[in-house]
């Protein structure tokens, strides 16, 4: 697949935080909607630095929107916190399936930057599962929530949060060295669909009355 041009990464991330942006104005009681909102924009801020939009040091840019990104799962994960019942746990057989999704493709990347790649970047290997390991706590809070809701919705959440993973991962195995940069470029084929799945589902009718009620 060829890489889109900047502009239509940039045209198809805008879109995204715009859509987060208008269904929170139709909706401005629902907490979880402001998270989606903020978590989306902060997504957006680093899609902007990660593609090096404004042409600065490559490190510098890819820093900021690696931390831009990180605080949006944080966001995104203390979204999937409050649509959980207020009487549930967090931590359930969903959480704990969340945690080895998320961590065995790291551990799996590092052995792998260690044993294969004979330079591998030490920032890379130290940065990387720190970031993977704000994904897991995201994924874990996302399955732990389907786990309890057992929905369509909360299904496709599910698949759509594992799919931007996944695309995370596709960068990661590209900066070890361990794929080609073709399936780097793959990302902007399946990040936004996967983006947009979150966006659009992740407040269920019934809990956008309640907290309109409340």
């Amino acid at each position: 697949m060829p890489n889109p041009p900047l502009w239509l990464k940039l045209v198809f991330t805008a879109l995204l935080s715009a859509v987060a942006v208008v269904l929170f104005l139709l909706n401005r009681k629902s907490k979880p909607r402001l998270f989606c909102m903020i978590a989306m924009l902060l997504c957006t801020v680093g899609d902007i630095f990660m593609t090096n939009s404004f042409k600065i040091n490559e490190m510098v840019s890819t820093i900021i929107g690696a931390s831009s990104f990180i605080a949006g799962h944080i966001f995104y994960a203390r979204m999937f916190m409050i649509l959980k019942s207020k009487d549930s746990k967090l931590v359930n057989p969903g959480f704990i399936i969340g945690l080895v999704v998320g961590i065995f493709p790291i551990i799996v990347m590092d052995i792998l930057g260690f044993t294969l790649v004979s330079e591998p970047e030490t920032l890379y290997l130290i940065a990387v599962p720190f970031y993977v390991f704000v994904i897991t706590f995201h994924i874990a809070c996302n399955f732990s929530y389907a786990w309890e809701i057992k929905s369509w919705r909360s299904i496709v959440l599910a698949f759509a949060v594992t799919l931007f993973y996944a695309t995370d991962i596709w960068i990661f195995l590209y900066m070890f060295k361990l794929a080609p940069k073709a399936l780097q470029d793959c990302v902007w084929y399946f990040y936004p669909i996967a983006q947009l799945l979150i966006i659009l589902f992740c407040t269920p009718k019934i809990i956008e009355k309640e907290t309109k009620n409340s």
